[in-house]
């Protein structure tokens, strides 16, 4: 019998993971509201059989979710990998341009007020310690593992 690892559960969303799921949440329910709404008030005008009205609101009630569940399923799916394209091209630009995400990182610090000498400073001690982590943070403002 083979065990699989189990992924470590993520203690805390970012603030930016909370308010996309708010967003996607409040879009959906408005967006489904108004097609089953919609739906409804067409077969009204068209029959006065509550039966007919109950099956068309059912009906396009279960194709406003599954189309929903869908869509975010797509989206989710193309923002990782998406996110695994970016932090790849990065892990292989810190093997053969080393010198390039320096001056990325140092530019980055610059743009924030701090000094060329400082810049520079803390770039080479933030890749010496994560580099990825660092050059993914820099330039498109992801943190890995979230």
């Amino acid at each position: 019998m083979m065990l699989s690892k189990a992924k470590p559960k993520k203690e805390k969303q970012t603030m930016d993971e909370k308010l996309n799921t708010l967003r996607a949440g409040v879009l959906g329910s408005n967006d489904g509201i108004l097609t089953v709404v919609g739906v409804l008030f067409s077969v009204a005008a068209a029959t006065t059989n509550q039966f007919t009205i109950f099956i068309a609101g059912l009906s396009d009630l279960f194709a406003c979710a599954f189309s929903m569940a869908s869509g975010e399923y797509a989206s989710v799916s193309t923002q990782k990998d998406t996110e695994k394209a970016v932090v790849e091209k990065e892990r292989q630009l810190l093997k053969t341009d080393f010198d390039s995400e320096v001056a990325a990182v140092k530019r980055h610090y610059m743009t924030m007020g701090v000094t060329e000498e400082t810049s520079l400073a803390i770039a080479k001690d933030l890749l010496a310690k994560k580099p990825l982590e660092t050059v993914v943070s820099v330039k498109y403002d992801m943190q890995l593992g979230h």
